[in-house]
């Protein structure tokens, strides 16, 4: 009979009625190998003492000795020092002579129970642990690779969109050269008909001439068919022959036409700042930190999603208040003279002076576009708006200081709009202007001109967190910090270098979630951030979070 068929065969699961292969101590309850996995995975009989269901009766079963099967020997001794079990014959052999010898019934109870704490450990700890290690590493197996497809179907595109742009400037190139050739060749080959019909005829006079010699009737008569005019021929114009200027070829060109693989290790530029040199505070009468405007003074501007309030840093006094549109982002910005210029409920640019009493509107936004963004350029003191039409079209324009518009900051080489939510805007010591745009889930960045430099939509490799930006500014080496509303591990920023390339991802030992606004200082060096969820702002050198 097989010996795991014992005792089982007429038993029961307690809750699904299969055949019965353990039983839980504290519970009394009989189980199957489903059962018994699912009542493990309970945290409240996650520790319990499962055993097989032969355990629960005293039988042991009697094993027949492998070195003396032909005479049905059976194990009923254990040898302590070879640790190995005996059959009667075995015991008194050479090999055992001598040796510490006890019943085996004894020494299997001894060591069952010795033995059960570390099945016990395996079976509760260290199986689970490595099958949910299992389980991640084939998520992350499974989503690599889907990162991986993802990325060659996309090169593959882009290598179409190449061929196919080689292939239509190749087209132009033929028709260009086809058409020239075709008005070139039919202007000569008239010109070589009409010297043809020239040549003819001044043969024939040359020819006449000379056969009338000593004929004066016949010469005369030529002389009538032919009045001495004076001959023309017609100019050969001959036209400038075209020529094929062959373009640079090198793979720096083929990279940018086509892009590269980033294969940067996220854990080799993911930190965790755990400075000293860093505080928090609680903005007051604000319900959410969206955006900040940092003044050379020790006062800053918050706003939340409809109060835009100025509060001295020192004692968190409020200086001053004003409203702005509902659901606003980026909605204010200073200049050098610590001069407010904010979006204001009407939906115009409005400046307020630094001594908090002069107000005064600057420009009013033609429907139907509306602002949802401001930021004001210290290298060329002119405006820079993002607007919007809702739900149809987005734009990032630049205005001069009385208001006039100096153009759109959009590539028209770009089939695509460059923009769709301009939520933020801030500048870099380049002059390029950075965009977060938190519907194109990316951060934009363009030249002073409006020639698109670079869009960031997180790291290329190993990051399966879509980046969903937020606040946006710039520390004193010219790097790009972007926060992320969608981060799990906590409040996340990452920074970047002037031309996109991620240098680090940083996440703040602070308890902030879904961070927001943000805003920096130049001068002071100093960062400040945001959340969202509460009214928290966390201020810290720039030092401290970027070293």
């Amino acid at each position: 009979m097989d010996e795991n068929k014992v005792g089982l065969h007429y038993t029961e699961c307690d809750k699904c009625r299969q055949n019965v292969k353990y039983f839980c101590v504290p519970c009394d309850l009989n189980l199957c190998q489903g059962c018994k996995e699912e009542h493990l995975r309970d945290g409240t009989s996650r520790s319990h003492d499962v055993r097989m269901y032969r355990e629960r009766y005293a039988t042991l079963f009697p094993e027949r000795c492998d070195r003396h099967t032909k005479k049905k020997y059976i194990y009923t001794k254990y040898c302590r020092e070879c640790l190995v079990p005996l059959c009667d014959k075995c015991a008194r052999g050479h090999s055992h002579r001598g040796h510490e010898q006890g019943d085996i019934t004894e020494a299997y109870h001894r060591q069952r129970e010795k033995y059960r704490k570390w099945y016990q450990k395996i079976q509760m700890e260290l199986l689970p642990q490595c099958t949910d290690k299992k389980d991640r590493v084939q998520k992350k197996l499974e989503r690599e690779r889907d990162l991986y497809e993802d990325m060659l179907n996309r090169l593959n595109t882009q290598a179409v969109k190449v061929k196919r742009l080689i292939d239509e400037k190749v087209a132009e190139i033929k028709t260009t050269c086809t058409n020239r050739w075709k008005s070139q060749i039919g202007t000569l080959r008239t010109t070589k008909g009409e010297l043809s019909s020239k040549i003819t005829h001044m043969k024939n006079i040359i020819e006449n001439f000379e056969d009338s010699a000593n004929h004066p009737a016949k010469f005369l008569m030529f002389v009538k068919d032919n009045p001495m005019n004076e001959l023309q021929y017609p100019e050969f114009c001959d036209p400038p022959l075209p020529s094929f200027v062959e373009g640079e070829l090198d793979r720096n060109m083929i990279e940018k036409l086509l892009g590269r693989v980033e294969t940067n290790d996220l854990k080799a530029f993911i930190t965790y700042s755990a400075r000293t040199e860093k505080k928090t505070l609680d903005v007051p009468e604000l319900t959410s930190i969206r955006h900040i405007s940092c003044l050379a003074t020790n006062r800053v501007w918050i706003s939340d999603n409809t109060r835009l309030i100025c509060i001295n840093l020192e004692n968190m006094e409020k200086l001053h208040k004003v409203s702005v549109p509902k659901d606003s982002y980026g909605c204010h910005t200073v200049n050098d003279k610590d001069e407010l210029f904010f979006i204001d409920i009407d939906q115009q640019i409005v400046k307020l002076s630094n001594n908090l009493q002069e107000c005064h509107p600057v420009l009013k936004v033609t429907k139907p576009w509306e602002p949802v963004s401001v930021h004001i350029s210290t290298m060329t003191n002119t405006l820079l708006i993002g607007m919007i039409i809702p739900l149809t079209k987005a734009r990032v324009v630049r205005q001069s200081g009385s208001g006039q518009e100096e153009g759109d900051l959009e590539d028209v080489s770009d089939a695509h709009e460059l923009y769709e939510a301009p939520a933020y805007i801030t500048e870099n010591k380049n002059g390029d202007v950075i965009v977060s745009d938190y519907k194109k889930k990316a951060v934009i960045v363009v030249s002073s001109s409006g020639r698109h430099r670079f869009s960031y939509r997180g790291p290329p490799l190993g990051h399966f967190e879509e980046l969903w930006p937020r606040g946006v500014c710039i520390d004193n080496q010219a790097n790009i910090l972007v926060s992320n509303f969608n981060s799990r591990s906590g409040a996340e920023l990452h920074v970047l270098d002037k031309d996109g390339h991620v240098l680090k991802m940083v996440v703040l030992d602070v308890n902030l979630k879904k961070l927001f606004g943000m805003g920096s200082d130049l001068v002071k060096k100093t960062f400040m951030v945001g959340s969202s969820s509460d009214n928290t702002l966390y201020a810290s050198q720039m030092s401290d979070i970027l070293a």
